[in-house]
């Protein structure tokens, strides 16, 4: 990649006259980082890309997140005070006045965790190196491992990497911007906090050292280092503070869903058939049989009559999720049934199936739903019968169980005495009962940018005995997530293979 071209007029032509000046060598930096992105993100002659670009992007947020300045709580009471006084007792970054040095509202602060190159992932040839190294280049990097090493091994406790901040700033303003001169500190403002009742008067702010001779002031380099990651974290930090759950619906199209729902059902029925063949020449065939992508952000289910009590089930399903969780997950709009078709109208979510990344996946709200329905405690999310894949009488019979009991004796009565026996280290086991979704897998489960963006085909969600997620879904991965199952996947394994339980 060259050097940009001069611009005519402007102050640039004289940094290439001193190749020695920073500003030269931080276009050359900027020329190498851009490189070794391209490197990683772009087709060669005769290569692939090694990763696409929210893959880069992932692992440069995390990259990042390792030099955030992390808090400290295992500093001496000597060390506090040494900290306190040269703060003037004061919030580096809100000048708030603190009683003591063992305020609760202090925190001590290192501007760059001591470990940072301790980390497995940092060490050469590990993950991380390597981006690293294209960011702050060989020279610095190899720098930086050794001075942060040798403090690490020295037993004095080291001052000029601390600073003095209120809990209100060390949570809502990280210091994610810092220039060296004169130890000014930019400060992060998109971390908005409801609860703070100040707010900073000035983007900078000025550091004292109110006891000079017996303490360290912070250190520049050390500064210099957040710095370059400064403008990052900012903006993670950015991103933190935004709502990335589906924000509730404008009350004037809670008003226009009602009074569609009033239009006769073979007005929306031909509205619903006229957008499935639009979605169908703009996106292409669908894999499902039965469900597609339509414009505007909206998905429909459409089957025949039969499918009708599933989808109104889903329905439901579907508004307990929004009404209970912040689960990103589809909303439903309309559920039509129609002599010809059933169908089920919801919004879709972005993101695309996330394959072999399911250990990411755990939602304790969706653990938390609280069952309305008080007579059956295994039933689906209207209190009627459950449907799952690995019970075929369910897509038959209403299947709904008072107790959890009744639910292990249903599964267990077409087997012999010896297969009951043996089923007993599961089933003599009570489980709590919870909400689930009881068909987690890769088609199922979204992602985007390396985060999950939702999760869909509800049709399957029920109350069922608190295992009963991780024995359909399992793979080796999902053992990090769900603990102490491994009896329950035994028996249920045992209880659904199609050639008998031998």
């Amino acid at each position: 990649m060259a050097i940009p071209w001069n611009i005519r007029g402007s102050a640039s032509p004289l940094f290439f006259q001193d190749k020695q000046s920073s500003q030269y060598k931080a276009l050359l930096a900027n020329a190498d980082a851009a490189r070794y992105f391209l490197r990683m993100t772009c087709t060669g002659e005769n290569s692939h890309p090694k990763k696409t670009v929210s893959q880069f992007l992932s692992e440069w947020k995390i990259l990042v997140d390792k030099f955030r300045p992390t808090r400290t709580t295992s500093l001496s009471n000597e060390t506090r005070m040494l900290i306190y006084k040269r703060d003037g007792g004061r919030c580096c970054l809100m000048r708030t006045t603190c009683k003591s040095y063992t305020d609760h509202n202090l925190e001590y602060v290192h501007i760059i965790s001591p470990l940072v190159f301790s980390d497995p992932e940092l060490s050469e040839g590990a993950a991380f190196f390597e981006m690293l190294e294209a960011f702050l280049s060989r020279t610095v990097l190899e720098n930086w491992r050794s001075v942060l090493s040798s403090r690490q091994q020295q037993e004095s406790e080291k001052l000029d990497d601390l600073w003095l901040l209120s809990k209100e700033a060390s949570d809502a303003e990280h210091p994610d911007t810092t220039i060296n001169q004169s130890y000014n500190v930019y400060t992060n403002m998109f971390s908005p906090r409801s609860c703070m009742d100040r707010s900073f008067l000035e983007d900078t702010m000025t550091l004292e050292n109110h006891t000079s001779q017996l303490t360290p002031m912070l250190n520049e380099e050390l500064l210099g280092l957040h710095a370059r990651f400064s403008k990052s974290l900012a903006w993670m930090e950015t991103e933190k503070q935004m709502n990335v759950t589906l924000g509730g619906a404008h009350p004037f199209l809670l008003s226009f869903r009602r009074l569609w729902k009033l239009l006769p059902p073979f007005v929306r029925a031909s509205v619903y058939n006229g957008l499935l063949w639009v979605g169908s020449r703009i996106y292409g065939p669908s894999l499902s049989m039965t469900g597609y992508r339509l414009p505007f952000g909206l998905y429909l289910r459409r089957g025949p009559p039969l499918l009708a009590p599933k989808y109104h089930v889903e329905a439901y399903t579907l508004h307990l999720v929004e009404q209970s969780t912040s689960i990103p997950a589809p909303r439903g709009i309309d559920v039509l049934d129609t002599p010809r078709f059933s169908y089920l109208l919801m919004t879709r979510v972005p993101g695309r199936p996330i394959g072999q990344i399911l250990d990411t996946m755990t939602d304790e709200e969706l653990r938390e739903i609280s069952n309305k329905a008080t007579e059956f405690q295994i039933c689906n999310s209207e209190g009627g019968g459950i449907l799952d894949w690995r019970i075929p009488d369910s897509q038959r019979d209403e299947l709904r169980f008072k107790t959890e009991t009744e639910f292990n004796k249903y599964l267990t009565d077409p087997f012999w005495e010896e297969i009951r026996r043996r089923a007993a280290i599961s089933h003599d086991i009570r489980h709590k009962i919870t909400f689930t979704h009881g068909d987690l897998n890769p088609r199922n489960i979204l992602a985007e940018n390396g985060k999950i963006t939702g999760i869909v085909d509800w049709e399957n969600a029920g109350w069922f005995p608190e295992y009963w997620e991780y024995t359909k879904a399992h793979s080796n991965v999902v053992d990090r997530v769900f603990e102490g199952y491994r009896d329950e996947l035994v028996v249920e394994n045992m209880l659904s293979d199609p050639l008998g339980p031998f």
